[in-house]
């Protein structure tokens, strides 16, 4: 996958493979790395935030996909700004409670 990631550096579906098989394999701290990395290779890249959200919430790091949802609603393009509040509402909804996705969908509308 490092071969693989030197030439496809931006197509998050390489990325996102690649981090899974570290995950399979056992080495966790590999494949948060790798997402971490994507992230920031690809910064206004939605879809390769989502992904690497995803796994901290697997991961129970609740703090740092929060501190990701901040970043990510800034750095993606206009046209995903919705998406990337929509989505941060659901995991707050998920992980927090509703009262804090409620306090998320307040700061959108006043955005």
């Amino acid at each position: 996958y490092r071969q693989a990631l030197c030439s496809l550096r931006w197509h998050p579906q390489i990325w996102r493979e690649a981090s899974l098989y570290c995950s399979r394999q056992g080495d966790m701290k590999m494949a948060s790395k790798l997402l971490e990395d994507a992230c920031d290779a690809m910064p206004a890249n939605l879809l390769m935030g989502l992904i690497y959200a995803e796994y901290l919430e697997k991961q129970k790091q609740i703090e740092k996909a929060t501190d990701l949802y901040k970043r990510l609603k800034e750095r993606v393009k206009s046209e995903d700004k919705t998406l990337a509040w929509i989505q941060w509402m659901k995991f707050m909804r998920r992980c927090v409670s509703v009262d804090a996705a409620r306090k998320v969908f307040v700061s959108g509308m006043r955005s």
